[in-house]
């Protein structure tokens, strides 16, 4: 079967926990965009399970950016969380390169029954925060860009005599193999 790499990126659903979503209405049809994914799992789920389903969670932020990119929305890195029992872990995944997505631990918090901990416990709490932040943030970023792409009253791709941001060209142009 001839599928476009477009569709493929589309179709690239794994099983996540939860996800985070951009929901529009669109003529009566809700139309949903990633914005995060977590995954969680039990307390010590060896080490198979943990790099699983730390390698589902890099595929879907790159999913995740590469599905901005093709709409023109300029993203770079999205932010998503694996939960392992007691253990809460911050993953970045950043488009560095053309091509070259990074994914990076940002910070790894492991909750005890400790009151002595309580310092680290509010920098977890700024975390989640900033986490939501950054979600709030990208889904605004979205949201911009279609209220611009409407207001325009035209097609969101562009005309061939229109000549756009080269960085964000060369990144789309990546994807789709072209």
């Amino acid at each position: 079967m001839n599928r476009l790499k477009c569709d493929i990126i589309s179709d690239a659903r794994l099983k996540v926990d939860m996800r985070i979503l951009n929901d529009k209405t669109k003529q009566r049809y809700n139309v949903e965009s990633d914005i995060s994914v977590m995954k969680a799992s039990d307390e010590y789920p060896g080490d198979a399970k943990f790099i699983s389903d730390r390698c589902k969670l890099s595929i879907e932020n790159k999913t995740t950016i590469d599905r901005f990119l093709l709409d023109s929305v300029k993203i770079k890195s999205v932010e998503s969380l694996q939960i392992s029992g007691l253990e809460v872990f911050f993953i970045n995944t950043c488009l560095e390169e053309p091509g070259l997505y990074v994914t990076t631990e940002l910070n790894h918090y492991k909750v005890d029954k400790a009151v002595k901990n309580f310092g680290k416990y509010m920098n977890l709490a700024i975390d989640f925060l900033c986490f939501r932040d950054e979600c709030v943030s990208i889904s605004n970023n979205y949201d911009e860009h279609l209220i611009t792409a409407k207001n325009k009253k035209k097609s969101n791709k562009r005309p061939i005599d229109n000549i756009m941001d080269g960085e964000l060209t060369m990144k789309q142009e990546s994807i789709r193999g072209t």
